[in-house]
């Protein structure tokens, strides 16, 4: 959907409004509003988290993605937008990308791999940082296994989502996680 967001506009609105109204209900419920530091793992062609949070959120915002032509749309949408004061986008690799600053991490649904993502942002991540996992339903199971055997993290809530994509209603979830030690 990101590419496709970035090459129509059409479909870009639709995005924003389908899926936009899911981040709305997530950034309200993992209590987002007071921070100030967010990473964005996975951000795609069309970073809308990164719209999102940034017309709505007072805060700073870094969408990474580990592809470089990627990079350049979500750059060239955030300047068409106009959030390049609030939201900067670079190329990184989640695996191994320097998170101990960040009051938020979210990674999304298409960053991978996503376990060995999780586990280093477990790992390397501050007390305190609220993690946010979006992921499919169908693909969830070993993501909460992970979660329910690491001793420093916790599952603060499970937050269901289900739009439509391209047609066809898509179940995905937003896990809300704090990092405990």
């Amino acid at each position: 959907m990101d590419t496709l967001s970035f090459l129509n506009n059409t479909i870009a609105h639709s995005y924003e409004k389908s899926i936009g109204q899911q981040y709305k209900i997530e950034y309200t419920k993992c209590a987002i509003t007071d921070k100030k530091n967010i990473l964005h793992i996975g951000c795609g062609a069309y970073p809308l988290t990164e719209i999102m949070y940034g017309q709505k959120l007072h805060a700073s915002i870094l969408g990474i993605d580990n592809n470089r032509e990627v990079v350049r749309h979500a750059e060239t949408v955030i300047q068409k937008k106009k959030l390049q004061e609030k939201v900067t986008i670079q190329y990184g690799e989640g695996t191994h990308f320097p998170v101990q600053q960040y009051d938020v991490i979210i990674l999304s649904s298409c960053s991978t791999p996503k376990l060995e993502i999780l586990r280093h942002v477990v790992k390397n991540a501050k007390k305190g940082t609220t993690v946010i996992v979006r992921e499919l339903e169908t693909s969830l199971d070993n993501i909460l296994t992970y979660i329910h055997d690491a001793p420093n993290i916790k599952l603060v809530q499970k937050i269901r989502h289900t739009t439509t994509i391209l047609f066809l209603p898509t179940t995905w979830y937003s896990l809300h996680l704090q990092k405990v030690k």
